[in-house]
């Protein structure tokens, strides 16, 4: 619902990514702030509560203020992190920016690692996709013959038994009265 409205908002959100833009990191800014960029007026001239962000959104809510701080930003992309407050608690202060500041390098943290996590587990599922179609067999095991992964050619070559069979979770050379079994069946 939120994003729906936030979307068709666009002199809203045109005044929020250009007080992202200029914002310092980890600085938390009221919305009249941002909206005092354009003379307390969104991009398009209208005054914060004539804006459809705070009509259609936030009024209706109770909200009155937001506090928002930027947390990242590169050359595609900015995030950060916004709170509302309802109508009956007083409008965000120099205090609360206060704690923003502090709270700011934690949350910036925080993102940074999971962003790192998603970024390697992306790598990890790439890498096993690949491993997983090559025509080549690739086992992983541990130095004991434990297996940890076999690919599609490497499970049918150890179904197969001809030259490599799994027992008790372990990769053995296939044992030769199999072999010949299976020669003897060609």
């Amino acid at each position: 619902e939120f994003d729906d409205l936030f979307n068709k908002d666009v002199e809203t959100l045109t005044t929020i990514k250009y007080g992202f833009i200029v914002s310092e990191m980890d600085r938390g800014v009221t919305l009249f702030e941002y909206l005092g960029l354009y003379g307390g007026r969104d991009s398009l001239g209208h005054e914060y509560l004539d804006n459809r962000l705070y009509k259609d959104y936030m009024a209706p809510r109770g909200y009155h203020d937001t506090l928002a701080a930027l947390m990242f930003k590169t050359e595609s992309a900015f995030g950060g992190l916004a709170m509302a407050r309802h109508a009956r608690l007083p409008m965000f202060g120099a205090e609360d920016k206060e704690k923003m500041a502090l709270i700011g390098p934690h949350i910036r943290r925080a993102w940074t690692i999971a962003d790192l996590v998603e970024r390697r587990t992306v790598e990890r599922d790439r890498f096993a996709a690949v491993i997983e179609h090559l025509a080549a067999p690739i086992a992983i095991v541990e130095p004991d013959g434990v297996i940890l992964h076999l690919n599609r050619a490497a499970q049918q070559l150890v179904e197969s038994g001809d030259v490599l069979r799994a027992e008790n979770h372990k990769l053995l050379a296939a044992d030769r009265q199999s072999r010949d079994r299976k020669s003897t069946r060609l």
